[in-house]
């Protein structure tokens, strides 16, 4: 049934941009070509909101009932309607409750936020429901405000808009159609990777954010300069551009040890032999002592060796680099439990806790570990 309207929609479309296109080459040369196309895009606009809406009342019946029952189902994540859209569905997503426990974390902490990578363990505490694990709100904009606060909501906003504003002065001061039409494409493919990625988490696929970030670039990028106003390092433009070079270089120190740290922690998850996979481990935390993640997966192949003191060492220290995450508390918990310190494995459970009370998991290691030293 959607073929026939993908084909109509596309011909309707290509229609649409060949008369347009045509009007354009004419418009300087009659006057009335430009009232001809405003009153033909106000027509397709009409006609296709009015197919659109008439559809859309096909399908649901009344709009406003739908609106509201379907408002409350994403409130209240309802299970129901996930048929419809995922958006609604509290097995698939939960969005109510995670924005929602992002939006705390924003309120609580408005300045500087929660700290990067840290919504995880605030969500754990703050929410209402159990929709499941995560460890971002699915939705940049809620992101940056919750771990970043009003400081890095300025810079990541005031990024996009003097970009985006800078783009759109060009358009309409100087530029002719088909400079027009290039800014006219960026901007779109922006505002649709922003509106998704107020929704979903696919902005961290490189592959996607990378063109929307050329593109803004592209946006402040000289439009139409002359030869002789582009030299390379002109006097007035030479401070700028020395501070451009150190901001590059002061990130690619900054990065590298990262990336590095990164790849020697891929190496070791796909290395059999767990002692060559602790070396490259070690490797990792020289160069990104800050990581949690990574003391955590030295304790499992630490276990894997038999070596229980370097495992408990080594979650410790995650517990250390990461006090607000209730895994590392439960992790350890289970290993002191098996060792026979359940006094120990009871304080790290009520921790747990603690930190995420709506956990199936956690609840039940707590109740275990209670009624046995009870029972002792």
């Amino acid at each position: 049934d959607a073929v026939p309207v993908i084909w109509l929609t596309t011909l309707g479309a290509g229609a649409y941009g060949l008369i347009w296109g045509y009007l354009d080459r004419r418009w300087g040369r009659h006057a009335n070509a430009g009232r001809a196309a405003m009153i033909l895009a106000a027509a397709c606009v009409v006609t296709l909101g009015a197919a659109g809406v008439s559809a859309f009342a096909e399908r649901v019946g009344n709009p406003i009932p739908w609106a509201q029952e379907t408002a409350q189902a994403f409130i209240q994540d309802d299970r129901t309607g996930g048929e419809e859209s995922r958006y609604l569905s509290a097995g698939g997503s939960g969005r109510s409750t995670v924005w929602q426990a992002a939006w705390d974390g924003f309120t609580e902490n408005p300045t500087l936020g929660v700290g990067t990578h840290n919504y995880e363990a605030t969500y754990y505490q703050t929410r209402e429901r159990n929709v499941g694990t995560l460890r971002q709100p699915h939705s940049l904009p809620l992101e940056t405000l919750a771990e970043r606060g009003i400081v890095g909501g300025l810079l990541f906003f005031g990024f996009l808009g003097v970009r985006v504003a800078a783009g759109l002065r060009e358009r309409f001061r100087r530029l002719n159609s088909e400079g027009k039409a290039h800014v006219g494409a960026m901007l779109a493919a922006i505002t649709y990777w922003f509106v998704h990625s107020s929704a979903e988490w696919f902005w961290q696929i490189p592959a996607v954010t990378l063109p929307a970030i050329l593109y803004l670039a592209m946006l402040v990028a000289p439009w139409n300069k002359p030869r002789e106003e582009s030299k390379i390092f002109a006097p007035s433009d030479r401070p700028l551009r020395l501070a451009g070079v150190g901001l590059a270089a002061l990130a690619f120190v900054t990065i590298t040890p990262l990336y590095l740290a990164h790849n020697f922690q891929e190496s070791a998850l796909a290395e059999e032999n767990p002692w060559v996979a602790l070396r490259r481990l070690e490797y990792a935390q020289a160069l990104n002592p800050l990581d949690p993640a990574l003391p955590r997966e030295e304790a499992g192949f630490a276990l894997s060796i038999g070596d229980v003191p370097r495992a408990t060492q080594a979650y410790a220290r995650a517990i250390e680099l990461n006090p607000e995450h209730y895994a590392p508390y439960t992790i350890l918990g289970r290993l002191y439990e098996d060792i026979g310190r359940p006094q120990e494995a009871e304080e790290l459970y009520q921790r747990a806790f603690q930190l995420n009370p709506l956990d199936a998991e956690v609840q039940g290691n707590l109740r275990r570990i209670e009624s046995e030293t009870s029972d002792e």
